[in-house]
């Protein structure tokens, strides 16, 4: 028995040292390779996962379906009155870093590309109120709780892609409940985003037929599984229908707003997802009848964004603001202190703050919510916030508002 025993264990050290040294020959070859100039390809152990990618998916994806990804409500994701909008938003970012898993990472030019958003679209169920302070009084992890801390958002993305360099996203959140196998699918929020892809070293989008075909294979994966075809619009107006009634708004304030650190994400730019604390902070600066917009409840219940430029952590920008007051519509254009023209503008927004009587979708945004924070209408908005010339437009009358 002893021999035997012996015997099976020098085989177990012979098999280890072999796997080992196989190992390390692997690892030289790969340090080779890539010394040498030569593309080494790695298949990842993840189920899912990209070539080259060092994980895969967080869960296992059906071709043809949407995307999905699972996150668990923490304490920094609530309000008293539900789920915070920017945290439906960090969520649809953590969804969508999850999708970057999936790529081809052999296509090394990707590594200069950034992806900027230029229009954001949310809009929020009224259920996001059940996961509000009340919901929340029966105990944490009680079977019968339904309240908000550690319950599962399931998160559903599909794409789009409206012309190189761009690509559109919808995505749709649902909450599950305490036990993530749950059949249960609430919808609390749906967001559209459009965005562009740019080379981080010549700081422009991507053009020629070179970055054409090292997207087709960076992205291979998302078009072949997530792709759907009503997302093929250039602008997030066209997702939208018209109301067919303009902005008109009827009070005016300007205040100065100090982007401070909170506001920034890695690269000290804003993060697109804190656009409702900064309404927040203007509309208190506003006063008055912007700064009762947010005594009901911190957050507006749809949002329409557009990002024509970067804004920067530590810069103070000058904020006009509009408001719709019967409507609690409210729009809100920035541009760098000092600055006073359409072309310096860096954000432009149009929030409804209006939570009464709404419809279980959540859907409220309208086609002229988009368009107002845009072309002439963006460029009426700043000329009468600095006291120049303006005009209305077809999605925005003046004829309720005097220029001071």
């Amino acid at each position: 028995m002893a021999g035997a025993a012996a015997a099976t264990e020098a085989l177990s050290k012979r098999l280890k040292d072999a796997f080992e040294t196989m190992t390390a020959q692997k690892e030289r070859d790969k340090i080779a390779g890539i010394s040498s100039g030569e593309q080494t390809v790695i298949k990842s152990e993840w189920p899912g996962a990209g070539i080259n990618s060092v994980m895969g998916p967080q869960c296992e994806q059906t071709a043809g379906t949407p995307f999905t990804f699972y996150q668990r409500v923490a304490n920094a994701d609530l309000k008293p009155t539900g789920l915070r909008l920017s945290a439906c938003l960090a969520a649809m970012d953590n969804c969508r870093t999850d999708l970057f898993t999936t790529c081809d990472m052999s296509v090394e030019s990707f590594r200069n590309v950034n992806d900027p958003f230029v229009e954001v679209a949310i809009e929020l169920c009224p259920a996001v109120k059940k996961l509000s302070r009340e919901s929340s009084r029966s105990g944490l992890l009680h079977k019968t709780n339904r309240g908000a801390l550690l319950s599962w958002l399931r998160l559903e993305a599909v794409f789009g892609w409206p012309a190189f360099p761009m690509r559109s996203e919808e995505t749709t959140i649902y909450l599950v409940g305490k036990d993530k196998q749950s059949s249960q699918r609430e919808p609390l929020c749906t967001a559209r985003f459009n965005e562009a892809f740019t080379d981080k070293d010549e700081e422009r989008a991507l053009q020629g037929d070179t970055w054409v075909e090292a997207s087709l294979k960076f992205w291979a994966s998302v078009a072949e599984n997530h792709t759907v075809s009503r997302l093929s619009e250039r602008r997030l107006e066209g997702y939208y229908g018209a109301s067919d009634e303009p902005f008109m708004p009827t009070k005016f304030a300007k205040v100065s707003w100090l982007m401070s650190h909170s506001f920034g994400d890695l690269w000290e730019i804003l993060y697109h997802g804190k656009t409702p604390e900064l309404l927040w902070d203007v509309n208190k600066l506003a006063g008055g009848e912007f700064a009762d917009l947010v005594v009901e409840d911190s957050d507006p219940q749809a949002l329409a964004i557009n990002l024509p430029k970067m804004m920067e952590v530590g810069s103070t920008y000058e904020v006009f603001c509009y408001l719709e007051t019967l409507s609690r519509r409210a729009v809100y254009v920035l541009v760098p202190q000092g600055k006073s023209t359409n072309g310096d503008v860096v954000l432009a927004v149009c929030a409804r703050y209006n939570w009464k009587n709404l419809p279980q979708d959540g859907k409220t945004l309208c086609r002229e919510d988009l368009q107002v924070l845009s072309g002439p209408s963006r460029a009426a908005l700043v000329n009468f916030g600095t006291g120049q010339d303006f005009k209305g437009t077809k999605v925005l009358d003046f004829s309720k508002l005097h220029q001071s």
